[in-house]
């Protein structure tokens, strides 16, 4: 199983930038949903779009987190 695993990852990067930067765009783009999520119900925020541009410039910009108080 893991072989076969490993065989269609090694093929999706074989085949080039055209499926690679949508798969990341997708891959960061739950990561950011899943954070945004978590940070909606753990922080007091008014709304969900404000914990997800939290999420986002989190995720994206580490150095926007380090401006953070508290």
């Amino acid at each position: 199983m893991y072989s076969y695993i490993k065989y269609k990852f090694d093929n999706l990067f074989a085949l080039g930038l055209i499926f690679i930067i949508p798969l990341l765009v997708t891959i960061a783009t739950f990561v950011i949903l899943l954070f945004s999520i978590i940070y909606y119900y753990s922080e007091e925020t008014d709304n969900y779009e404000d914990a997800l541009w939290e999420a986002f410039t989190r995720v994206l910009d580490p150095c926007a987190a380090a401006e953070d108080e508290g």
